[in-house]
């Protein structure tokens, strides 16, 4: 399904960003305020889920249409039960998932959005810049000359097919020094 087929505000979809964290607060704030900060137009939820560690509250500004949930992973320890656990509590019609010590170009959204609309795409992913103390190094997925089609195995009496899409690196990896 397509962005576009589930408008929200404005015409733009409503997006869920699930961030799973463990002991990492100066990174996570980075990040968190990396989402709540984005270009996008449309509403906007950022749901932190603390994975086998305390939930606590953010120090970070929440602007009007955006909204930060901190939550506890209910569901089996580690990144998939963090992971699913945000997903479980989202109201966006659109995921999206952003690691603790990732952090975002302010139109990373809106661009992820824009390519969802104008593609037959179900999912974009982009590449990452990986920050070093006295360098950058780029990473981007394999070439594509437009969108690859790939049929997936039966999966509960249904035939599903697969189609995504890329964009260039608009997630940055922090130092890693």
């Amino acid at each position: 399904m397509n962005a576009d087929e589930q408008e929200g505000a404005g015409g733009w979809p409503a997006i869920s960003v699930v961030v799973a964290t463990r002991h990492r607060p100066e990174l996570l704030l980075s990040a968190v305020t990396s989402i709540l900060g984005q270009s996008y137009p449309g509403e906007l939820e950022c749901l932190v889920v603390f994975d086998q560690s305390q939930p606590e509250p953010l120090p970070t500004e929440v602007l009007t249409g955006r909204q930060l949930r901190v939550l506890s992973n209910t569901r089996t320890a580690g990144l998939a039960g963090a992971r699913n656990a945000g997903i479980t509590a989202a109201v966006g019609t659109v995921i999206a998932f952003c690691d603790d010590d990732d952090t975002w170009q302010p139109d990373k959204l809106t661009r992820q959005v824009e390519l969802l609309n104008r593609s037959a795409a179900h999912f974009v992913a982009c590449g990452v810049r990986i920050r070093y103390s006295d360098h950058a190094v780029v990473r981007i997925p394999p070439p594509r000359t437009g969108f690859a089609h790939r049929p997936l195995p039966r999966y509960g009496g249904h035939s599903l097919d697969l189609i995504y899409a890329f964009l260039a690196p608009t997630n940055d990896i922090g130092d890693q020094t």
